[in-house]
């Protein structure tokens, strides 16, 4: 959804959009935290966490119409009303309409947006650790999985997603189900995959530095599962990421 034309009344910071996102859904500070760790950032984590779409989502009408009425709403009707709206979002749809609240996006539309540069694509092979899966089939079981890069000794943060449909480690995966958070489920952190990952740019909107456009599973590397040694490291993918055109920096 593109908010572009849309006049926001005042800005709401990040903090109070999660203060607001875990009243309503009970989500414990700690496993916000986890969330936020795999799922990559906090927008993420929050948009995660309130689960499938409910009813169906507003139009751009409809939001400049909430909006205007902004001014004589009271606190907890302002609350109710961002709460309904993001619950008839989809996760991505949620995760662009809280930076607009917060003033961060203007229309968010492409990414080419984020500084104005124009940024090169390159295409990369990692060795990434499965963190936490979103089944998503109806008919036949498919899960939407998020892989992670080494920082340090053995902490990840969530880089890449990838739909897994068929093979394998579909049956490791349903054996190995964690706690649910919204629409997710943690499996336990211990299986590299090889992936395959086209259309990598820098970003800054994402605490990865960087995000993919396609990225598909090549392998599942069961012989070095647990040796986290194999896993690609986020500051190798970084340093390789070519700078924006314009930027004033070589390299």
């Amino acid at each position: 959804m593109n908010f572009e034309g849309l006049i926001l009344p005042e800005k709401l910071s990040l903090p109070k959009l999660k203060s607001w996102i875990m009243a309503w859904t009970g989500l414990s500070p700690w496993l916000l935290a986890e969330c936020q760790k795999f799922a990559g950032s906090l927008n993420e984590a929050l948009a995660l966490s309130l689960g499938v779409p409910v009813g169906d989502a507003m139009s751009e009408g409809e939001l400049a119409a909430g909006f205007a009425a902004w001014p004589g709403l009271s606190p907890s009707e302002r609350e109710q009303w961002i709460l309904r709206v993001l619950l008839s979002m989809e996760v991505g749809d949620r995760r662009d309409f809280m930076r607009f609240l917060s003033g961060r996006a203007a229309g968010v539309g492409g990414e080419a947006g984020e500084s104005g540069l124009a940024v090169e694509m390159i295409s990369l092979r990692v060795c990434a650790v499965l963190l936490y899966v979103k089944p998503m089939g109806r008919v036949r079981v498919e899960y939407e999985c998020t892989f992670g890069l080494l920082v340090g000794g053995q902490d990840f943060v969530g880089c890449f997603r990838a739909m897994m449909t068929e093979g394998p480690a579909m049956d490791w995966i349903g054996e190995n189900l964690g706690e649910r958070v919204g629409p997710i489920r943690g499996v336990r952190v211990s299986e590299l995959f090889e992936l395959d990952c086209e259309g990598v740019q820098e970003s800054r909107r994402h605490k990865a530095g960087f995000k993919a456009e396609r990225v598909s599973v090549v392998g599942w590397l069961r012989d070095q599962s647990g040796m986290f040694g194999a896993v690609t490291q986020l500051d190798a993918v970084r340093g390789s990421l070519p700078r924006p055109q314009g930027s004033g920096q070589s390299g």
